[in-house]
């Protein structure tokens, strides 16, 4: 007995000193370098493309450090780069054939990602090729947790080569820095997801600047709710209650079939100067806006059952409720229950989008204005009825 506990005791001791060992020898720089040429070399291989890793260093137990990570695509130019990437896994969660990543942390994040073309493959689906099983009959379920996600100090671009560039913010050009996020990954599944944006915050090239945003995603593939969801800018703050949306699905196209959703604007405030990147006109507008909404629709029609938009300075306020019902048709109703807008709210509008909008120059000699009745139209119509007050 007393030779079998010594055998054990020596098995035990012998992989504690395999396992203090190997982390001392992960801690010298030569070693940590040979390993991160290593795996830039397989990870070359993996993707068919130029890899390289500065040094890798295994931290305690389970965590895994990388430095100097770089990635080009196959036109050899650059797509990803990490000054550093920290991972720390759990093996038992790994050992059922779960990923459960406890945290993981990237710093000095920069991606460079593009389409040549309208038709062209962006320059990162290579990587998601390389991901996929090469065997389309073989489905590998997706089960995927991460406890924490951190981004600091992270830039992301992405281009679409042949469309030129414009001062103003475009979808094709997408330039963002400054990047900091923290977001926790409960669940990504095939038919479910549950995320957690505790915060999400950037600068755009185009002037755009998100301060701050926060919101929870939790569902399937028949439910989902959106709670908690703050968005916040310079002299912005817009506050949403819980969105819930119902999906009917056809189980033998796997395709959509319908959505409903309903949800509504809390008491919030815009600043429409924050929003010049996609109207540089907006700059101008530097007085508070409040508004709160109530709204629900389907895939094919939204309605809003309230709106009510006041200006701080007492220019504008509106009461208002609508719908549209054909997305193809553009048919569309709104009753104005009660609007106003002062002579110097008008002057303003005159004056920033008079040219644009080719609006005759004798609406700033209407002074005040009040109106109720309707609007309504689509794509080939457009008719109002009402009343118009007027003090000029």
């Amino acid at each position: 007995m007393r030779k079998f506990r010594n055998i054990i005791s020596g098995v035990i001791w012998t992989l504690v000193g395999l396992y203090v060992t190997l982390i001392v020898l992960l801690h010298i720089p030569a070693v940590q370098s040979f390993i991160g040429t290593k795996a830039g070399e397989i990870l070359s291989e993996k993707f068919d493309t130029k890899v390289s890793v500065g040094r890798v260093d295994i931290g305690f137990l389970n965590r895994l450090i990388v430095d100097d990570l770089q990635m080009f695509d196959q036109n050899q130019r650059p797509l990803l780069k990490a000054s550093r990437a920290s991972v720390k896994i759990d093996l038992l969660e790994l050992a059922k054939g779960k990923i459960s990543i406890l945290s993981a942390q990237l710093f000095g994040l920069d991606a460079n990602l593009y389409k040549e073309s309208a038709d062209a493959s962006p320059n990162f689906q290579f990587v998601l090729d390389s991901l996929a099983s090469k065997d389309q009959s073989e489905k590998t379920p997706i089960n995927l947790k991460i406890s924490s996600l951190i981004i600091r100090n992270g830039k992301v671009a992405y281009n679409r080569l042949d469309i030129p560039r414009s001062n103003s913010f475009s979808p094709d050009h997408i330039n963002t820095s400054n990047i900091s996020a923290h977001i926790i990954l409960n669940t990504l599944q095939e038919d479910s997801i549950n995320v957690n944006v505790k915060k999400l915050s950037f600068i755009e090239a185009s002037g755009l600047r998100l301060s701050g945003l926060s919101m929870k995603l939790f569902g399937n593939d028949r439910h989902l709710v959106l709670e908690e969801t703050s968005l916040r800018m310079p002299k912005t703050n817009i506050t949403l209650s819980d969105f819930v949306a119902d999906i009917q699905t056809d189980e033998t196209k796997r395709k959509v079939v319908s959505v409903e959703y309903k949800g509504n604007i809390k008491p919030s405030t815009i600043t429409l100067s924050d929003l010049k990147c996609f109207e540089p006109s907006l700059e101008n507008f530097k007085s508070p806006i409040s508004f709160e909404a109530i709204l629900n629709g389907t895939d094919k029609s939204t309605m809003i059952e309230s709106l009510n938009i006041r200006s701080a300075d007492g220019n504008v306020a509106l009461s208002a409720n609508g719908a549209v019902s054909d997305w193809n048709r553009l048919d569309w109703g709104a009753n104005i229950l009660d609007f106003y807008a002062s002579s110097e709210g008008i002057a303003n509008v005159i004056d920033n989008f008079g040219a644009r909008f080719k609006l005759p120059e004798e609406v700033r000699r209407l002074g005040n204005v009040g109106f109720k009745g309707s609007f309504y139209g689509n794509n080939n119509e457009l008719g109002v009825t009402g009343l118009i007050k007027t003090n000029a």
